[in-house]
């Protein structure tokens, strides 16, 4: 027969157990919450894509966004001090390459960067004058706002109805992208 002033093992064990799964499940929800607002996902499927609002173009200026509906596009943001920028700007072209002909436009944004004495020089630097789809100089970061994007690189998938269906931050390899692209243009084209 246990004391009254002994402590139950065996109930405070299970109560310290669930407290550490309440507390771990808190937790979890809160970095998914903060993850998905880095990238603006609360949105996917329902919030519409906003216009592109840069300084100016490397490359031909794209249609507006209403003016792609009917496309899928894929929006992605960088800088060139990315560790990975030449990488996804090769992805990019070859994804631009490969999928065009089934609907995919690809536009790049460049996050301005500080220590940079001039952005476009690094771009051009980087991808030529005139690179395989348009690059917007996101010099005021007014693109960037208008997507909820808070690190790059990252990119954003619109829908042929011009609404965001996904978004991907800190992207450092491509299956999980290509998976979404693949599947949204094959499921939209139907």
């Amino acid at each position: 027969m246990q004391s009254l002033m002994q402590p139950d093992h065996g109930r405070s064990h299970s109560l310290s157990r669930r407290r550490t799964a309440a507390v771990f499940a808190v937790a979890v929800a809160t970095n998914l919450l903060l993850a998905g607002l880095a990238v603006g996902w609360w949105g996917h499927g329902r919030r519409v894509a906003p216009d592109l609002a840069p300084s100016a173009w490397v490359g031909e200026a794209p249609p507006s966004m209403a003016e792609l509906r009917g496309s899928v596009v894929l929006v992605a943001f960088f800088r060139c001090r990315d560790e990975d920028a030449r990488w996804m700007l090769n992805r990019l072209a070859a994804w631009d390459s490969h999928y065009r002909r089934v609907g995919l436009r690809v536009i790049a944004v460049h996050l301005r960067e500080a220590e940079l004495d001039n952005d476009r020089d690094a771009v051009t630097a980087l991808v030529g004058s005139h690179p395989p789809f348009p690059i917007a100089m996101d010099s005021d970061l007014t693109c960037a706002r208008r997507y909820a994007i808070r690190t790059s690189p990252a990119l954003v998938i619109v829908g042929r109805q011009g609404r965001i269906r996904q978004a991907f931050e800190e992207v450092t390899h491509s299956g999980d992208v290509e998976r979404a692209l693949y599947g949204l243009l094959a499921e939209e084209s139907r």
